[in-house]
């Protein structure tokens, strides 16, 4: 595996070839545009985020690559392609996700499988983190002490073997108190990140609900 990621040229790999085919397997593309990805600079969204995935499986980041003359645009690009207040990054997962659940399902034919929806709250921790948007103060109830970072509620589907996540919240602290820094307020409310940034010091319950309804008008029925 290391002597893999020494040698990943990043484009024209077979790792390149592999994440292609999984993109057209799945359709991604398509669930892309449906979701706002659109082109930035000129530069397609599609290959940037071909390209974004491919770095996963290199251990690198994107100053490592850049250092090496291997990316195929500027660096900015990038930054500014994951900083989109208007990428519906949670709708590409959602519906990414329920492709794959499909897949699950027809794996098993026994009448009596199971097909339930799990809710998890893990703390998510920025133990060195000081200026990042929302960060604040949680409870950490396995080691009854507090930490800095946020709660990913997360929503998943389970077959009783399998787990995968449909949908996610990052919680913030609903006390001022609590939070360390604030939003960004440059944001406009009506836009993807407006909404998520709203949404991260509501009340988990609330937050809850909202997911479940959103699994419901994506069509997600479970026993």
């Amino acid at each position: 595996m290391s002597q893999i990621l020494s040698d990943f040229p990043c484009f024209g790999s077979k790792v390149d070839s592999s994440v292609k085919l999984f993109f057209k397997n799945f359709e991604l593309p398509a669930l892309a545009r449906i979701c706002g990805f659109c082109k930035i600079k000129r530069f397609p969204c599609v290959e940037i985020l071909f390209f974004m995935i491919e770095c996963i499986f290199t251990g690198k980041n994107l100053s490592e690559i850049d250092a090496n003359g291997s990316l195929p645009c500027n660096r900015s690009t990038y930054y500014r392609f994951l900083a989109n207040p208007n990428f519906n990054w949670r709708r590409l997962l959602l519906m990414f996700a329920l492709k794959i659940r499909i897949i699950f399902m027809n794996l098993s034919d026994s009448p009596d499988k199971t097909d339930v929806l799990i809710v998890d709250d893990t703390l998510y921790e920025r133990r060195r983190s000081k200026k990042v948007e929302l960060l604040s103060r949680k409870h950490d109830h396995n080691k009854n002490y507090s930490v800095l970072g946020f709660e990913m509620l997360t929503i998943g589907w389970s077959d009783g073997r399998s787990f995968l996540p449909l949908i996610f919240s990052l919680l913030s602290s609903q006390l001022v108190k609590h939070r360390l820094c604030e939003a960004n307020t440059s944001f406009d409310r009506r836009t993807i990140a407006g909404k998520l940034r709203s949404e991260a010091v509501s009340g988990k319950p609330t937050v809850l609900l909202s997911l479940l309804a959103t699994l419901k008008s994506a069509g997600v029925k479970t026993s």
